[in-house]
């Protein structure tokens, strides 16, 4: 009766490693089951797995790969002795201005059709630098009247709109300082690029002119 229990123990044991892709010999000692010279065939089974917040889980998989973004800097490094992988994660803050150039002023009128864009005015021939913002100012055409301005991009033309339909109310009024629109635009335009603007007048087809000067940063 014992023999036959442990033959099927045996039996049992065996079945077992065939079914989890073990292979080499195991020795009984005693009548009692011990494995020795056991290997693992193939890789090693792994149960790793990624979520993004609390949303649908990725894998199981055998590995993670982290994927350098946009101002991110990744570095992995094997840490044998503490028998782990270092990731370090670096982030690149916020760019802050260190060079600015003007394009004096330029004039800059509507179309004489109603929300019709007039003729573009260069502004910048050719950009000496990467731009990460713009300062627009616009004068005021002494109206009560609502325009609308393009800044764009592009050989003479063929401009391309970067920033469209900027909207600007003339409202007539005067408080003793000058009479105009002062804004700052955060933007990104490549170096080397010519600027343009254009503009219509939204409310009527009367054609109005401006003084517009702008000032790029990078």
């Amino acid at each position: 009766m014992t023999s036959t229990i442990i033959d099927k123990l045996q039996s049992r044991e065996w079945n077992w490693l065939a079914e989890n892709t073990f292979h080499g010999t195991a020795r009984f000692l005693n009548e009692t089951r011990f494995l020795d010279d056991v290997s693992l065939e193939g890789t090693i089974p792994t149960t790793v797995q990624a979520q993004k917040d609390g949303g649908t889980i990725q894998g199981p998989r055998n590995l993670v790969n982290f994927i350098t973004g946009a101002n991110v800097t990744l570095t992995v490094a094997d840490n044998s002795s503490n028998e782990r992988i270092d990731v370090t994660i670096a982030a690149a803050g916020s760019t802050f201005p260190t060079q600015t150039e003007s394009s004096g002023v330029i004039t800059v009128q509507t179309d004489t059709t109603q929300s019709s864009k007039g003729s573009y005015v260069e502004a910048f021939s050719s950009t000496s630098f990467a731009l990460i913002g713009i300062a627009l100012f616009i004068s005021s055409a002494d109206q009560n009247e609502t325009y609308f301005f393009d800044i764009a991009t592009g050989g003479s033309g063929s401009e391309t709109v970067k920033i469209a339909d900027f909207a600007v109310f003339d409202s007539q009024m005067d408080y003793g300082y000058p009479r105009g629109t002062h804004i700052y635009l955060p933007f990104s335009i490549a170096s080397a690029s010519r600027i343009a603007v254009r503009a219509s007048n939204e409310s009527s087809a009367s054609q109005r002119t401006f003084s517009v000067a702008l000032t790029i940063f990078g």
